[in-house]
């Protein structure tokens, strides 16, 4: 009986864990993230140029690649913007915000 106890306490102390690490465990069980709710998927190519930083000078370049790599996704994710940007193909909001931020580099 002791064993029986023990187990349960180990198997709540291991679901308290995962609760604490998985983003999807911390939205909420019924609740969708922000980004599913937003525009349509980017078209491979838009996702591309967004990720490679075409179109801007080196040091824009260098200047935009910092802050999509320190600035983290409003999605939900808990992800650096270009970690949400190459993963994510269904978050629309990553694409977005990249572009926001290529935008003000330029």
């Amino acid at each position: 009986m002791l064993f029986v106890g023990l187990y349960a306490v180990a198997f709540a102390a291991g679901l308290w864990v995962l609760k604490n690490r998985l983003p999807e465990w911390r939205r909420g069980a019924g609740e969708k993230p922000r980004a599913a709710a937003a525009a349509p998927d980017a078209p491979e190519s838009t996702r591309e140029k967004l990720l490679t930083g075409s179109g801007l000078s080196t040091a824009g370049r260098s200047e935009y690649f910092r802050e999509i790599a320190r600035d983290c996704c409003d999605c939900g994710c808990d992800l650096p913007l270009r970690e949400c940007l190459l993963n994510d193909r269904k978050c629309a909001r990553s694409s977005q915000l990249a572009k926001q931020r290529l935008e003000s580099v330029e």
